[in-house]
Formats: structure tokens, C-alpha cells, sequence
């Protein structure tokens, strides 16, 4: 019951290399990164289960694509991790699901609630290796895009009950920044409706005559 663009879209999308060896979370999600791999699907991952109960790991209550801080929280802890290119399970894309068929409101507040708690774990972290560095931003810049995509169409109340999701300074700063690119999103679209109305009205103007010499 879906359509051939999204079948076709997860058809490949669970595909990896071979990743030898053992790593450490962060190192592993680098590796994977670099090559445009990294999923957080938590159905792909196994973990002891004295780590997470030793770490306190669990999905964040009431938001949507709750995978994607679970996953990240997971592997900035784990201090051993290796991967298995076996097909274990398989995935059923149903139409109505909530990654298919999620509202843009509810998608907006998951990968927010999201962002701002994948900064707080990497607050005053050093992962010794700047490529390291590069790719774990990489993964949280990703979530900010997915919330600003997801704003980007929605009225400027909805940008509003963002603020109160989280009462701390350090979201208020972070809401502040999805604010004005939501800001700068809306304008630069109003931009591109301006330019092509010009661009019709130039190519629907007849053309100007040409002067007759005497």
C-alpha cells in the first residue's frame, strides 16, 4: 500500500559495508557517518542490558522519531561495540505509519526535543579525534535540518509552543536559533514568489517594437 518512490527510497536504505573489528560508540557512528551510514533505527542495535540500566537509557517520552536521541545516547556511551552486516528481521512500510504518514507538528517537536538533548550529551565532551568530532556534528546538524524541514511549512504558533517544551536557558538559546531560521526560511520563499511572478510577467509582456530608422 505504499508508493513505488518510498518502497524505493528503504529498498537499499538498511545496506551497509563491512565494519571490522571492535570500536567504541562514538568511533562506530563516526565510521558509519563518513559513509552515510549510520541508521538509528533502535531494531538494529543489541545491547546489554546492564548498560542500559547502568546508564539510564531509555526513550524519551512523548515524541515522535524517538529513535534518533535513543541511538545516539547509546553509542556516546558505549565503550565496545562491533557491527554485523547479518539480516535478522525484517522491516514491514506500512502508509499509515508514523514515519509515513506523521504530521509535520508532531515530527517538528520530536526532532527538536531531540536536538536539544543530543547537545547536552555532548556537552563537554572530547573525543580525542577531531574526524570523530566532525561526524558526531554531523549526525546532531542532520537533526537540526530535520526540524527546521519540518517547521518550514507550519504557521508561526507552532513555532511558539516549541518554547514551551523546555524551560532551561540552554533550549530557550536553541529555540531562538530555529526561530529565525524559520524567519529566514519564510523570506527567502516569499523571495523566490516574487522573482517568478517577475519572471512570468516578463516572459507574458509582449515584445517592445523596434524603432524604425528614417
Amino acid at each position: 500500500g505504499v508508493s513505488d518512490e518510498l518502497w524505493a527510497r528503504y529498498e537499499t536504505y538498511y545496506e551497509r559495508q563491512a565494519y571490522e573489528g571492535a570500536f567504541d560508540g562514538p568511533r562506530l557512528l563516526a565510521a558509519m557517518s563518513r559513509r552515510s551510514e549510520y541508521r538509528a533505527s533502535a531494531c538494529l542495535y543489541l545491547a546489554q542490558r546492564d548498560h542500559l540500566v547502568g546508564r539510564g537509557l531509555h526513550f524519551f517520552p512523548g515524541i515522535a522519531h524517538e529513535d534518533n536521541l535513543f541511538t545516539f545516547a547509546l553509542l556516546m556511551d558505549a565503550e565496545r561495540v562491533a557491527h554485523s552486516p547479518v539480516a535478522l528481521y525484517g522491516r514491514r512500510v506500512r502508509p499509515d505509519s508514523i514515519v509515513t504518514a506523521g504530521s509535520r507538528a508532531s515530527a517538528a517537536r520530536g526532532y527538536f526535543v531531540t536536538w536539544i538533548e543530543m547537545v547536552r550529551l555532548l556537552h563537554g565532551r572530547d573525543f580525542g579525534d577531531p574526524e570523530v568530532t566532525s561526524q558526531v556534528a554531523t549526525v546532531v546538524q542532520s537533526i537540526l535540518t530535520a526540524t527546521r524541514r519540518n517547521l518550514s511549512r507550519l504557521p508561526s504558533e507552532e513555532i511558539d509552543r516549541l518554547a514551551a517544551i523546555d524551560g532551561y536557558a540552554d533550549a530557550a538559546a536553541l529555540h531562538l536559533v530555529v526561530r529565525r531560521s524559520w524567519s529566514d526560511d519564510r523570506a527567502r520563499r516569499r523571495l523566490d514568489r516574487q522573482l517568478k511572478t517577475a519572471r512570468a510577467a516578463q516572459l507574458a509582456a509582449p515584445p517592445a517594437a523596434e524603432p524604425v530608422a528614417e
